[in-house]
């Protein structure tokens, strides 16, 4: 077996944060999921692009008349129903490829395995493990399972990736399937990151809360998830702040919220309505950022160790908290972190490398594992994303 019956292409224009989606860039002369396509054009009889009723005939452009590939518009905030309605032509027993619109390096070898598995052993979905790079994912689900999880109506974030849900519950046949690494030589590794260097990463990821899906939506997430630590008289340092909306949505919980980044254009693009007056934006270096030492009660760092010199950063955080406060630290979570997909990181960690450099600075509280978007469970500490709660000694 070498072919996929039907494979769907979950996209979108827009981010789970609001901001324009990456799969919408430029690579060379055609966008990203144009790419997705062509890649998935060799393999499959069929293709369905599965995107939200906002979108409607805004990605028409893709139909370029052939007669394998189609286009569904529907169900805004749940990939689950959408892709249930675009495929409620097809036999129960039928095994579906999901590919985010973004993978234009899906692994195809593994995606026709994972489709084998599915139909020979009967699982009801396979999928790959959270910490491998995600450009080269897919999931393969039973259109009975995916239809059974529709009726049952599973939180939202499950309507976002319904894989978690069936891996976790009863009553579902669940494979982590986790493809050879052979094939993932440093060679293929950097062609990727230099592919992605001039159309998917060239610029910051934007967010705009009033066009977030709050489900799906894990860059907000992270600055939700520290809100229970924070008290009315804490100073809060944000670092890398970007246009200061994580400065934002902390706000309202402390005395006082300064957000720093390295890029001064970025700072205060951000509008939050009825804007506080508790927020100061400062160009800074999160390296060296010229700030007072023992300052802080609570310092959020998420997405920048893996930008940056690790021990600069964390020796940095660690001169401006006071004794005994927290920082909140979090970055992808990469067992081929070596040569990252993403052109501006220098490393991404896997989950025992991470803790071992952060361990060296501070008492590591809590590890989460987030699996995607807003979902994780408590005590797995394996995701695409590792979130750490830390406190200074």
């Amino acid at each position: 077996m070498n072919r996929l019956n039907v494979t769907i292409v979950q996209a979108s224009s827009r981010s789970w944060s609001g901001g324009t989606d990456l799969c919408m860039n430029m690579m060379g002369d055609s966008p990203v999921i144009a790419k997705t396509i062509e890649r998935l054009n060799g393999y499959g009889d069929r293709i369905i692009i599965a995107a939200p009723e906002f979108d409607r005939g805004g990605l028409d452009f893709l139909d370029t008349g052939d007669a394998k590939l189609s286009i569904h518009y529907g169900q805004d905030e749940s990939p689950l129903l959408r892709i249930v309605k675009a495929t409620s032509d097809l036999a129960d027993d039928t095994c579906i490829l999901r590919v985010n619109a973004l993978n234009f390096c899906v692994d195809m070898e593994a995606a026709v395995e994972m489709q084998r598995l599915a139909l020979t052993v009967g699982f009801d979905v396979v999928r790959f493990p959270e910490n491998f790079p995600a450009l080269f994912s897919s999931d393969v689900y039973r259109l009975s399972a995916l239809r059974r999880l529709a009726d049952i109506n599973p939180d939202l974030k499950y309507h976002v990736h319904p894989k978690y849900v069936m891996t976790e519950s009863n009553g579902f046949m669940p494979l982590v399937f986790t493809p050879s690494l052979d094939r993932y030589t440093d060679d293929l590794l950097r062609t990727v990151r230099e592919a992605c260097a001039s159309s998917i990463y060239g610029n910051r990821i934007e967010v705009d809360l009033s066009k977030t899906i709050k489900a799906g939506d894990s860059i907000c997430h992270h600055y939700e998830m520290v809100l229970p630590y924070l008290e009315s008289g804490y100073q809060v340092l944000d670092m890398a702040c970007g246009s200061g909306f994580g400065t934002a949505i902390m706000s309202g919980s402390v005395g006082k919220v300064t957000g720093i980044d390295i890029d001064g254009s970025q700072l205060g693009a951000f509008e939050w309505p009825g804007q506080r007056d508790n927020i100061e934006l400062v160009t800074a270096d999160c390296l060296d950022t010229g700030l007072p030492s023992g300052q802080y009660d609570c310092i959020t760092a998420f997405e920048i160790i893996e930008h940056v010199e690790p021990h600069a950063m964390l020796g940095e955080i660690s001169r401006l908290l006071k004794p005994g406060a927290h920082c909140f630290i979090s970055t992808p979570q990469n067992v081929l972190g070596h040569i990252p997909t993403t052109p501006d990181h220098v490393m991404e960690y896997s989950l025992s490398g991470l803790l071992e450099i952060v361990s060296r600075y501070f008492d590591v509280e809590r590890v989460i594992g987030i699996k995607q978007g807003t979902i994780y469970f408590e005590g797995d500490p394996v995701g695409s994303n590792s979130f750490l709660v830390c406190r200074k000694s």
